[in-house]
């Protein structure tokens, strides 16, 4: 995957001429019945786990300009991570009969009782963004493969240590990415001889506040490390911070997930020697590209993120001070125009990744 700047300023204009409607042919799935002016708005729900996260923030914002140029509705509920409340967030998605719902990690087994309301009135659900461990009620989803996420991170981690170095660690457990990306951690570690001296498993119900206070008490505990892993965006600044107070930037190798703009400042303060990130923003568009292939082209769901776009759809890349965007308020982002590629094609009706791919 190349990548270039993108800045969040940017946003690609919708073309101002319709494309007139051409049959599907050897470039789309999509047909003249799916013009324009001939579709169906759909109304999608958005379930987050957490908007606090800037992560969530910019991917939320992307799957809007996608249902805006598609002349969808796309409504959203932040249960801040507390599952009682992400299931009452389905429920009423259920009530309020939307035609289709994108949930954000969530475990199906957290939030049963919303998905079983959803399933009983054949609302489908797209998981997104993460991993998790059962399909059970999920219609299809659209994630990263979190073992090769967490192995880009590790063994880049592990690369800038020594055999013996101690390390902390601030981990994610909870939820399904976090296993998975724990468990190439644990293979890297041990591989490189690298030991795991202290680890915390974040609390999301107040994620700021425990990563501060878990970084401090590890570090106190351990003040000889040589190394923290982090496997979440939201830790990121916090720790960060934690590291500025005590004079550790550049003294300790730190690794992180998800290019946040304070994330991607933490590696020009030489605060985080790097970050694997798969870029968000594009996902937002194959997502709501999925969902309107199903429902223009009667499209059966995938069993898998769906390939053979012009561009890769979730390659993890890692980010450090050689290609850490120079721009404060730039991305780093796939080197191709989806937006405006997304936007011609729906006009003209087509939908899904270019047949023959």
């Amino acid at each position: 995957m190349h990548t270039r700047l993108r800045t969040i300023a940017v946003v690609a204009a919708v073309a101002a001429v319709t494309l007139s409607a051409c049959g599907s042919g050897d470039d789309s799935g999509g047909g003249s019945a799916n013009a324009s002016g001939d579709r169906k708005s759909y109304d999608i729900g958005l379930l987050y786990q957490l908007k606090a996260a800037e992560f969530s923030v910019r991917g939320g914002e992307n799957m809007k300009e996608a249902a805006d140029a598609l002349g969808w509705k796309l409504s959203e509920i932040d249960p801040a991570g507390d599952p009682q409340k992400a299931n009452a967030g389905l429920v009423s998605f259920a009530t309020q009969g939307v035609d289709a719902v994108i949930t954000t990690s969530w475990e199906p087994s957290a939030v049963r009782q919303g998905l079983l309301q959803l399933k009983q009135k054949d609302i489908p659900v797209v998981n997104v963004w993460g991993g998790i461990s059962s399909t059970q009620d999920i219609t299809a989803q659209i994630a990263p493969d979190e073992a090769a996420f967490g192995k880009v991170a590790s063994e880049f981690f592990v690369s800038k240590l020594s055999s013996g170095a101690k390390v902390i660690a601030l981990n994610s457990n909870a939820f399904t990415f976090g296993k998975l990306r724990w468990a190439e951690f644990e293979k890297a570690t041990a591989a490189k001889g690298v030991q795991v001296v202290g680890e915390h498993q974040t609390d999301y119900t107040n994620p700021q506040a425990d990563t501060t206070k878990a970084i401090t008490d590890l570090l106190n505990a351990h003040p000889d490390v040589q190394g923290v892993y982090t496997d979440s965006s939201l830790q990121v600044p916090g720790v960060t911070q934690v590291l500025k107070q005590r004079g550790l930037c550049g003294k300790v190798t730190v690794v992180g997930y998800y290019g946040d703009l304070q994330n991607l400042q933490a590696i020009r303060d030489n605060c985080y020697s790097g970050i694997a990130d798969i870029p968000v923003q594009p996902q937002g568009w194959v997502i709501m590209d999925t969902i309107a292939h199903h429902f223009y082209d009667k499209a059966d769901w995938p069993t898998s993120t769906p390939t053979g776009y012009p561009f890769d759809v979730l390659k993890p890349e890692m980010i450090t001070k050689d290609n850490v965007p120079t721009d404060p308020k730039a991305y780093f982002d796939v080197d191709f125009d989806y937006k405006s590629y997304f936007e011609k094609r729906w006009q003209a009706g087509m939908f899904g990744p270019p047949s023959g791919s």
